[in-house]
């Protein structure tokens, strides 16, 4: 562990961040994110994996979510939890974790059943 500007520091990957730049990266909230794009913004739902590196139970949620694709459409878009000091310490131990656009839908496994309805539903309100 290193200590550095009253921050502790686990992942030593941050230090050149904090050296480059003289000051502590920030933590991302749920609420402090940068907005992505939503179902109004671009026609289609956005479809957010929280992932990591080495995850299959990732992999699998990923290959699902492309499969259903064909049939459903959406954005798909995959958030490193690593990359993401917020995230990462709501989902460090739950990866994947799927949010419709930005609303929490399920982890550990992809529900096909519900994220279908959501998607239908999402469907039905822009309709």
């Amino acid at each position: 562990m290193i200590k550095l500007a009253r921050v502790i520091y686990s992942d030593v990957s941050l230090l050149p961040q904090l050296r480059d730049n003289h000051r502590p990266p920030v933590a991302v909230s749920h609420a402090a994110r940068p907005r992505t794009l939503s179902s109004r913004d671009t026609g289609a739902p956005l479809v957010e994996l929280f992932t990591s590196q080495a995850c299959s139970l990732c992999e699998d949620v990923e290959e699902q979510l492309e499969v259903l694709q064909r049939s459903y459409s959406f954005r798909i878009e995959k958030v490193d939890i690593k990359q993401h000091v917020g995230w990462n310490k709501k989902y460090k131990y739950d990866i994947p974790v799927v949010h419709v656009n930005n609303s929490y839908l399920c982890k550990h496994r992809l529900n096909v059943e519900k994220l279908k309805r959501r998607l239908e539903e999402l469907q039905t309100e822009e309709g």
